[in-house]
This record gives C-alpha cells, structure tokens and sequence, in this order.
C-alpha cells in the first residue's frame, strides 16, 4: 500500500505542459496598430454582451411562437436583472465545472518560473470536484431524459472557461494581444444558441420559472371589473410583462396575451 501511495503521489506531483506556459510580459511586444485593434474588438464586445439577453429572450419568444413589445420597451430593467443574475450562475458553474483548468494553467506558469507548483493539489481538488459534479448532474439529466440541457450547460461553460483561461496568467502586454480570444467568445455566444434553440428556450424557461415569470407555469388572471360576474381565464404562463400575461389556454392550448390591469388579479403557482 506504501508503494502504491507513493506512485500516486509521484504522479500528481509530476511537473507536466511546461512547453505551454507563456512568455514573461517583459518579453512580448506591442504595436499602436494592435493597441487600437484590441480596443475595438473590446467596444464590439461589450456592445454584443450587452445585447445577449435580448438575443436569448428572442429566441424563447420564437420557440413560443411570440413577440412582446413592451417587455423590450418596459421591462429592460427586469430583464437585464435576470440576466445578470443567470449570468452569473453561468460563470460561477464554469468555474465549478472546468475551473481546474485555470489553476492548471498558473500552476504551470508557477512551475516555469519559480521551479515549483503553489497550485497542484488546488488544482487536482477542482478537478475531482468537476467529475463529481458532471456526475450527478449527468444522473439528473438522464433521468429526467434532458441530457440535450446539461449538454448545452457544459457548452456555455466552456466557452466562458475558455475565455477566462486565454487571459488567465497573462500581463498586460500579452492580454493586449489578445483579440482572438474575445472574437471566438462572440461567435461562440451566437452560434451556440441559435443551434441549439430549444435548449436555449429550456433554459431561459427555468429562470423564468424560478422567478415565478413564466416557463409554464400555471396562472390564473380573474377579471373584477364586472364585480357582478367577475371571469377568470387559467392556463400555462409563458411571460409576464409589465403590461401583459402571455400564457397558453388551458382549454385548447392556444396562445393568450392577457392586459394586466388594476381590475385583474393575477394568481401564479
């Protein structure tokens, strides 16, 4: 067992991709040309991330057979707040997911320079964590037969893995350089989605789920302006926008777009 004990640590202990670690920033050089290149890639990027939740949001309208004006013209706070808020779940699974990547790759930096790896059992931590996570999470899937959503789950988280792990333990110069990286992301960011639309509808049905705002579920929206006989009309809510309850009859299945109002009482569950 002593012997075995030892080889297993011998192997996790072994310096390994040493020929992928970057050069020192003293080393790298930049141009004015690159310089402004970076900058722009930088300004489209921003402006595309700032657009991906409408981006998300119109491919779940168009899976639903929809389009609502003033969720766009009215509801762009809450909008930008959920996608905050998804975006943030997304980048902190990445980290779950494939977060030893990023450790690996500073452990490796580490191991050039100063001839040792701070960062070893952290990393081999990480990547236990990420089998065990894939694991159960797969489990789930299978059960429920929705391996398509954890499929596109571990593709996001990719992408942002990837595109946190071309900056990680780079300097200034050598993440100057780096335009590819964000001009993949976007192209990733659009194609993904649009490929996988059902997927992509999936789970922006589960946030909206969780904040009681759509995804299916049930609702009820009653009628009390004629106090006398007051309507109620029940089904299955796809969106809930400042103005209106767009939701699928439960009589025949067909799309509604209710007004809300001071006169309706809405009931979600």
């Amino acid at each position: 067992m002593g012997a075995v004990a030892l080889e297993i640590t011998k192997f996790i202990l072994k310096p390994r991709f040493l020929c992928i670690a970057p050069k020192d920033d003293a080393e790298e050089s930049i141009t004015p040309m690159q310089i402004g290149v970076r900058i722009l890639v930088a300004l489209v990027t921003a402006s595309w991330i700032s657009f991906i939740p409408f981006y998300l949001f119109l491919i779940y309208m168009y899976n639903n057979s929809f389009f609502s004006y003033d969720f766009f013209i009215e509801g762009v706070f809450g909008l930008n707040i959920f996608i905050i808020a998804s975006a943030l779940f997304l980048v902190f699974l990445s980290l779950y997911f494939y977060g030893f990547l990023l450790t690996a790759k500073l452990g490796i930096i580490d191991q050039k320079r100063n001839g040792k790896n701070s960062y070893r059992w952290f990393t081999w931590g990480l990547f236990f964590i990420s089998l065990i996570l894939h694991y159960f999470l797969f489990v789930a899937a299978l059960s429920q037969n929705k391996l398509y959503m954890l499929f596109w789950i571990m593709g996001v988280s990719a992408v942002f893995a990837a595109f946190f792990y071309s900056f990680v333990g780079h300097g200034i110069k050598k993440n100057t350089k780096n335009y590819l990286a964000p001009i993949i992301f976007m192209a990733v960011s659009i194609l993904l989605p649009f490929f996988q639309q059902n997927a992509t509808s999936g789970m922006v049905s589960i946030g909206l789920k969780s904040f009681n705002m759509g995804g299916g579920k049930n609702i009820s929206v009653k009628d009390i302006s004629n106090k006398l006989k007051p309507s109620t009309i029940k089904g299955r809510l796809t969106l809930l926008t400042p103005r209106n309850a767009y939701l699928k009859s439960s009589i025949d299945g067909k799309l509604m777009i209710i007004p809300i109002s001071s006169h309706t009482i809405v009931k979600i569950w």
